[in-house]
């Protein structure tokens, strides 16, 4: 098969062959994926996956925030699904993706992101059958990456809960310092 162009009836979004979906959906189904987000200064945090990709974030100067890197997160995501669909019939001269959403916070101080939205904006030279052949395939890719694909859109959309677990080691010469609760 042409890879500049998917075989009639295929998905246009659907990465050809095993490893050019896992690469997509970021591993095979079942497959755990992890990082690490480690303190590195006041307002400085790390986050490192176990292949050594890391990105510097925190609420220091300079740095994305949190919410700022799920943004990031979820603009990237449908940057990196589209990217290669839409490269096949030559390289877009713009692939921009916008992610925005309202910061606000519940009566009971709950904070979270609401009106997430995603604005797409391309530049591509006219392919076979012409710019309006060419724009209605590039709709039909983002939004079957929007709707199908983008790992994180449809976590988002599911609303996936996260557990959380802790282990605490407490350490010092303070009180409760190796269990003496309120011993001086």
């Amino acid at each position: 098969m042409d890879d500049t162009q998917p075989a009639t009836g295929a998905d246009p979004v659907q990465p050809d062959g095993p490893r050019a979906q896992q690469r997509s959906a970021g591993g095979e189904p079942g497959a755990l994926s992890s990082v690490t987000v480690t303190r590195t200064g006041p307002g400085r945090l790390r986050a490192q996956a176990p292949g050594g990709a890391a990105v510097e974030f925190g609420t220091a100067d300079g740095l994305l925030s949190p919410a700022e890197l799920l943004l990031a997160a979820l603009a990237g995501c449908m940057a990196a699904t589209v990217e290669e669909p839409l490269s096949r019939a030559g390289e877009p001269e713009l692939l921009e993706l916008t992610a925005r959403a309202r910061h606000q916070s519940g009566a009971d101080g709950e904070n979270t992101l609401a009106d997430l939205g995603l604005e797409a904006r391309l530049r591509l030279a006219a392919g076979p059958g012409g710019e309006a052949r060419t724009a209605e395939r590039a709709r039909r890719v983002l939004d079957l990456a929007h709707e199908r694909y983008c790992t994180v859109s449809r976590t988002l959309h599911h609303g996936a809960d996260a557990q959380l677990s802790s282990h605490i080691d407490v350490s010092g010469t303070g009180p409760g310092a190796h269990g003496e609760a309120g011993a001086p």
